[in-house]
């Protein structure tokens, strides 16, 4: 393997070295995204990164990564150590803002690396490179625990649900240890409903679940979405993390009583759909 693919693979450069894929944001000091600027670097002259941030809860750890390059990099070279490139060119008045041609590579299924050829000078730079890495590598510390071994898989008690309309998770393991950390798949026992065992309660949707411990204190928010240009529907959140979905904007009255008198705390907040 040639060394540039087998570094692309493994991590990205910055500054002082190279980070691993699904290093925490905050190593950077920031979530979401952070911009850094690569002083005394002569070919870069600007980096942002990138983590997931499609549901709130959502583990910071750097997806995607974006430099701004002040000298073109050399394509034929690229090519030598990474293969023939897929390259699709755009028409333009050759304005900066505007890129004449992307060159991609996909580095072992992982990592996508594309260059951007600007048609003019865009600020101090003449290209961009984008680097992403997959879901399913950046969760690989994370997907077994959806299935790990936990006191709570023990038989308990189940009772249903009572919520017309649920909307099984429909995320990709990988997608779902990323982006709602804290839900789990259900005991065997308890697909679907609202369960109890030892020590734990939680509530089941057919593909994943919640854990909370008996007498931890939970807030929860209810949002209902009411029709307007929309169909509506409503769901259950804990701390940014979806819990639960249904088409029925009323499906999850009768289950947030419940829980109220489980002694969650749960905040209703209602608009229209869009």
């Amino acid at each position: 393997m040639h060394r540039l693919l087998h570094s692309l693979r493994w991590g990205f450069p910055v500054p002082r070295g190279q980070v691993p894929w699904g290093a925490d944001m905050a190593r950077f000091g920031a979530a979401g995204t952070r911009t850094l600027t690569l002083d005394g670097t002569a070919s870069f002259a600007g980096l942002d990164l990138y983590a997931p941030t499609l549901v709130g809860g959502s583990r910071d750890v750097i997806r995607v990564v974006m430099y701004e390059l002040r000298t073109p990099p050399d394509l034929v070279d690229l090519e030598a150590q990474l293969g023939t490139a897929e390259v699709q060119t755009y028409a333009n008045q050759g304005l900066a803002s505007q890129v004449s041609a992307v060159w991609t590579w996909v580095c072992g299924q992982d990592v996508t690396f594309a260059v951007s050829i600007y048609a003019a000078l865009r600020g101090a730079a003449h290209a961009g490179v984008f680097l992403s890495c997959e879901d399913a590598r950046l969760a690989e510390p994370w997907v077994a625990d959806l299935t790990a071994d936990a006191p709570w898989r023990a038989p308990g008690s189940v009772e249903p649900l009572g919520v017309p309309g649920v909307e099984p998770c429909r995320l990709t393991d990988a997608e779902l240890a990323l982006r709602r950390p804290g839900l789990v798949r259900p005991a065997a026992w308890a697909p679907e409903g609202l369960w109890a065992s030892a020590g734990a309660w939680g509530i089941a949707d057919g593909r994943v679940t919640s854990v909370f411990r008996e007498g931890e204190r939970i807030a929860l928010v209810h949002e209902r979405t009411l029709p307007a240009r929309g169909p509506g529907g409503a769901s259950l959140r804990a701390e940014g993390v979806v819990l639960l979905v249904t088409s029925d904007p009323h499906g999850l009255d009768g289950l947030v009583a419940k829980l109220e008198a489980r002694g969650a705390t749960v905040i209703l907040e209602v608009h229209y759909a869009d």
